[in-house]
């Protein structure tokens, strides 16, 4: 099963209980939404509602914050930073520490290059790429997180 697949349902159709009933609905209903659409349309809903760090949700919206562009405009170094930062957004956050940014988007690359979708030469060329974070993007998580402790 598409690993997007679960964590769509667990994340858009789900409460946040821990039970052996839930995991089963969720199974259920994973195998359901691959029978109902595609994988592609799987994973754009996912990655346009998942969490990207700093308060941010959505591809859209962390492709703007991070590069101040939108996502059909991003570099593959800019896109496989992104993608590694799935995981754990807070913790691989390029504006935490810069050198985040660059090693979780080489274990991307590394990933791309078994699977065959690039080789080692494209990989080692993306990886070269300086990010273009954007310059206010750090402040701009600090007020961000800032106001967002004032709705809790």
């Amino acid at each position: 099963m598409f690993q997007a697949t679960w964590q769509l349902v667990k994340n858009t159709f789900l409460k946040n209980e821990r039970t052996i009933s839930r995991k089963i609905v969720e199974m259920v209903l994973a195998l359901a939404l691959e029978r109902a659409i595609s994988k592609w349309e799987i994973l754009s809903s996912y990655v346009s509602k998942i969490y990207w760090g700093h308060g941010i949700y959505g591809i859209e919206s962390a492709s703007i914050f991070y590069f101040g562009k939108h996502p059909s405009l991003l570099s593959m170094a800019e896109a496989a930073m992104l993608a590694g930062m799935i995981p754990a957004p807070d913790l691989r956050s390029p504006l935490k520490d810069c050198s985040r940014g660059k090693t979780f988007q080489a274990r991307v690359l590394k990933r791309m290059v078994e699977a065959g979708f690039i080789d080692i030469e494209t990989a080692l060329w993306v990886l070269k790429q300086p990010l273009d974070l954007r310059d206010d993007g750090k402040k701009y998580a600090d007020r961000l997180l800032y106001l967002l402790s004032f709705s809790k």
